[in-house]
């Protein structure tokens, strides 16, 4: 019998520690630390082939600077997947300790991101819904599970608070929470989002917007020349006063008709005083602000935790974007 034979039936404790160590290493290549793929090459290297293999892929989205290069600062506090596509998800879903209701139809994961810096941390996942090869719909979401700064948020506020949103609707403040929602338009050009609201502008450039489009290009998939994004967002005190708790969620809707890969109005209509001149237009901006006031109680609730499965009315649910 050899040494190592006789050491394994003999110490017990050296068999436990070593099959701990090799688990500990198997789950490290599947799940890879962050910090620890800024700093070993070759780990990154081997994490992501075994990412792509298992049908994950772990590489960051990086932020860009102004030259166009990877800000390295900010990458190290991000860290981000590509699930696997085929993966549908209907109804009301969980999502950062809280839950998600989705519009009707069947939706796909197709990325998602977390934020670590300053002792917060913000998730952010995006969806999208198909039909025939077409984009009808794309979810962007985003909640803090550790409270940012209130300064941070600051800007997210200025988001319903411009003049080329559709609509805009917000709650009395009360010391504590705001509240708003809005519909606003959106431009599909040159595989990039384009916005006149810039707040919102710095949203839909992020890495990983730009990650969703490549993805959705690479799988071929057809995205409309414009959108209308119907926007939630809820911003809450802590109890602590140090911070804020912060959720939002921005359903860019395609007006494509159903069945067909034709859209109404031409691009330069999908503004606020643009759509005046393309009933079409006027038509469908109206039918999303309804559906987004209709949606709001849902929206709450969710963020509350108190939404029930199978308790949407398919009407409800049924956004102007849908195709049965």
């Amino acid at each position: 019998m050899s040494a190592i034979k006789r050491l394994w039936n003999r110490a017990p404790l050296w068999r436990t520690a070593l099959l701990t160590a090799c688990l500990c290493t198997l789950l490290s290549l599947i799940f890879p630390a962050p910090w620890l793929v800024q700093i070993a090459p070759s780990y990154k290297v081997l994490t992501s082939k075994i990412g792509h293999t298992l049908g994950s892929d772990t590489s960051s989205f990086q932020d860009a600077d102004s030259s166009g290069q990877p800000d390295q600062a900010a990458a190290e506090h991000h860290t981000a997947s590509a699930p696997p596509f085929d993966a549908e998800f209907t109804g009301v879903i969980p999502f950062a300790g809280r839950q998600l209701p989705l519009p009707a139809g069947k939706w796909h994961a197709i990325a998602n991101q977390q934020d670590d810096q300053n002792h917060s941390e913000v998730l952010s996942s995006v969806l999208v819904r198909v039909d025939q090869g077409l984009v009808t719909g794309l979810i962007v979401a985003q909640a803090t599970t550790q409270p940012v700064s209130a300064e941070n948020a600051q800007n997210l506020e200025s988001l319903c608070n411009n003049g080329y949103n559709f609509l805009v609707g917000s709650l009395p403040q009360d010391g504590r929470q705001t509240e708003c929602w809005m519909t606003s338009p959106v431009r599909v050009l040159d595989h990039s989002f384009m916005a006149a609201n810039q707040p919102l502008q710095g949203l839909i450039a992020s890495p990983i917007l730009a990650f969703t489009l490549n993805r959705l290009t690479e799988m071929k998939f057809i995205l409309p020349p414009a959108m209308v994004d119907a926007a939630w967002l809820h911003i809450e005190k802590t109890k602590s006063g140090s911070g804020v708790d912060v959720a939002s969620v921005h359903t860019l809707i395609s007006p494509a008709t159903p069945g067909q890969k034709n859209f109404p109005g031409a691009p330069e209509d999908w503004t606020r005083t643009g759509m005046q001149n393309d009933p079409a237009v006027a038509s469908f901006v109206n039918s999303v602000n309804v559906w987004l006031v209709k949606w709001l109680p849902y929206l709450r609730k969710a963020y509350a935790n108190k939404l029930e499965a199978n308790t949407i009315p398919a009407t409800i649910a049924a956004d102007p974007g849908y195709h049965n």
